[in-house]
C-alpha cells in the first residue's frame, strides 16, 4: 500500500521556516479572556394560531409559518387509550392502523383515495410510537382544502376485507426482526420495567399474536385525535377548513380519555439479556421521570443533557474521547402514559463493557451525590434550549415540536415556554432533581450479551434475572 505524503505549498514553509528564525515579526499572544456570561435569553417570536374543538371531540390547532409555500398537516391519534385491555395491544393496534393507512395512500386502484392525493401533489406517511399513531401529510398550501378532505375520508373508511390482516402481518414481522437487535431489545426491556412488564416480557413474538388482532373498538376515534397544520396560510382559515372536513366524523362511545397510573415496578432492578456467543454488550439504564407537565421537567432535561444528552456531555467525553471504550453512547428523556423517564445507552466490546457499565453508574452516582458546576449546567440549559429555538425556523421543525408535545400531552402554552424554562435551570435546581431521581433505588438496569463471558464480571451491579434473547412472558408489554 503506497504512502502519500502531503506537501505544503513553498510559500507556506517558507513563511514558517522566516518566522522561525525571527525574521518576521511575529504579534505578540494576547491573554486568553475570560469567556462572557451568557446574555438574558431572546424571547421565542410567537407565531400567528387559532384552534378549535369539534362536537365530535376532534381538536384542530393552526399556526402561520411563510418560511415556503407548503402546509404540513399531521394527524395524531392515541389509538385505543379509553380501552381497557393490555397497552400493548393499543402500541400494536396503533401501527397496523398505520400501515393500513399508508396502504390506502399509496394506492393506484380507481376509486381510492391514492389517486386524489398524488392529484393535489401531496404525501402521506404514518408512524406509531407508544400506542399513539401519527399520520403526516404535506401538500401546496392551494391545496390544504382537498387535502383535508382526502385525510378526513382517509381516516374514516373501513377497511376493506383482509386488508387488516395482512398489515398486522407485516406490523409483526416488523416488531419481531426489531427486537432482534440488540440496543432495541435493551430499550425494550428497560421501559418495561419501568412501566411494569415482567423481565423478558418485552420480545415480541416474530409472527401473527392470535388474541391481538385489531377489532372495530380499537379504531381511530374522533375524540383520540388532533388535527395540526403548520403552514403558509391563514390559521383561521386553516382550522375552518378543518372543521369541515372533520364534523362529519362520528363514533359510537365517545368517552373523555383518562390518563392511566403506572403499574407497580416488577422488583427487579437488574436484567441480563442473554446472547451466548456475542462479542459484544449493550448496557442501557433507566430512570422514571416526572410527571408531563411538572415544573421539575425542564430541570430533568438539563439534568439528562450533563450526563449524556449531546456531544459535550459527560458519558460521551468519557466513554469515547478519553476512554474509547464505546460507539454512540447517548441518553436521553422521552414520555409515555404521561410521565417521562431518562434512558441511557453504550455499546462496547466484551473487554471493556463492564468498566462501562462502571462508569456509567458511576456517573449517575456524581450526579445524585455531586453538585454540577454552574458552567456545565449552563452550558447544557443553553444548548438544549437553542436547539428548541432553531428547530422552529422551518414549518417541518415546528410541526415535529406541535406533533410530539401532543403526543405526550405536553400543552402548547408548556411548549412555547419550554425554552425560557430550560434556559433559567441553574446548579442548585439540578442538584435537587439529580439528588430524588437519580438515586440508585430509582435506577433499573439492562445488560446484553454473552453471559457466560460477562456475568461474573458485571456481578457488581448486584442481583440479577438473566432472561434469554427470545424470551417472552405470558405478561404483555406495558410499553414498546
Amino acid at each position: 500500500m503506497k504512502r502519500t505524503v502531503r506537501i505544503a505549498p513553498v510559500c507556506a514553509v517558507t513563511l514558517l521556516l522566516v518566522a522561525a528564525a525571527g525574521l518576521v515579526a511575529v504579534p505578540a499572544q494576547r491573554p486568553a479572556r475570560p469567556r462572557p456570561a451568557p446574555g438574558p435569553f431572546p424571547a421565542a417570536p410567537k407565531a400567528a394560531r387559532a384552534s378549535a374543538t369539534l362536537a365530535n371531540g376532534v381538536a384542530i390547532v393552526a399556526e402561520r409559518h411563510d418560511g415556503v409555500p407548503l402546509v404540513s398537516v399531521s394527524l395524531v391519534a392515541r389509538v385505543g387509550w379509553g380501552d381497557a385491555f393490555d397497552y400493548s395491544q393499543a402500541s400494536r393496534a396503533a401501527a397496523v392502523l398505520g400501515a393500513q393507512l399508508e396502504r390506502q395512500a399509496s394506492s393506484i386502484e380507481a376509486g381510492t383515495i391514492g389517486p386524489v392525493l398524488r392529484g393535489l401533489g401531496a404525501s402521506v406517511s404514518a408512524t406509531a410510537e407508544d400506542a399513539t399513531l401519527t399520520t403526516a401529510a404535506r401538500a401546496p398550501a392551494p391545496s390544504l382544502d382537498g387535502l383535508m378532505a382526502s385525510l378526513a375520508q382517509l381516516v374514516q373508511s373501513p377497511a376493506r376485507d383482509g386488508d387488516l390482516e395482512v398489515a398486522a402481518a407485516q406490523v409483526d414481522q416488523q416488531r419481531g426482526r426489531a427486537s432482534q437487535v440488540p440496543w432495541v431489545r435493551a430499550e425494550q426491556e428497560v421501559r418495561g420495567l419501568l412501566f411494569g412488564a415482567r423481565p423478558g416480557a418485552s420480545a415480541p413474538a416474530a409472527g401473527p399474536q392470535p388474541g391481538v388482532a385489531p377489532r372495530t373498538g380499537v379504531a381511530l376515534r374522533p375524540h383520540e385525535t388532533v388535527v395540526l397544520i403548520v403552514g403558509a396560510i391563514d390559521p383561521a382559515l386553516a382550522v375552518g377548513i378543518g372543521a369541515r372536513c372533520f364534523a362529519s366524523w362520528a363514533a359510537p362511545g365517545v368517552t373523555p380519555v383518562e390518563s392511566r397510573d403506572l403499574l407497580p415496578r416488577p422488583a427487579d432492578r437488574v436484567v441480563f439479556i442473554d446472547r451466548p456467543g456475542s462479542e459484544q454488550a449493550t448496557i442501557a439504564i433507566g430512570l422514571e421521570g416526572p410527571p408531563v407537565g411538572d415544573p421539575s421537567g425542564a430541570v430533568f432535561e438539563v439534568l439528562n443533557g450533563v450526563y449524556g444528552g449531546y456531544t459535550d456531555s459527560r458519558l460521551f467525553r468519557l466513554l469515547v474521547q478519553e476512554k474509547g471504550w464505546a460507539y454512540g453512547p447517548l441518553s436521553q428523556v422521552r414520555a409515555a402514559l404521561g410521565r417521562t423517564y431518562f434512558l441511557a445507552r453504550a455499546d462496547s466490546r466484551n473487554e471493556t463493557a463492564p468498566e462501562v457499565a462502571r462508569e456509567m453508574v458511576a456517573l449517575l452516582d456524581d450526579l445524585a451525590g455531586s453538585p454540577v458546576p454552574e458552567a456545565e449546567v449552563k452550558a447544557a440549559a443553553t444548548y438544549l434550549a437553542g436547539a428548541l429555538l432553531l428547530q422552529r425556523a422551518t414549518a417541518a421543525g415546528r410541526l415535529a415540536q406541535l406533533t410530539s408535545a401532543t403526543r405526550i400531552g405536553v400543552t402548547l402554552d408548556d411548549l412555547d415556554a419550554a425554552p425560557g424554562r430550560l434556559f433559567s435551570v441553574n446548579a442548585r435546581a439540578l442538584q435537587a432533581v439529580a439528588r430524588e431521581l437519580a438515586a440508585a433505588n430509582r435506577r433499573v438496569i439492562v445488560i446484553q450479551g454473552s453471559h457466560a463471558q460477562l456475568g461474573r464480571r458485571l456481578s457488581f451491579l448486584g442481583e440479577m434475572r438473566v432472561v434469554g434473547a427470545g424470551s417472552r412472558s405470558d405478561a404483555s408489554t406495558r410499553l414498546r
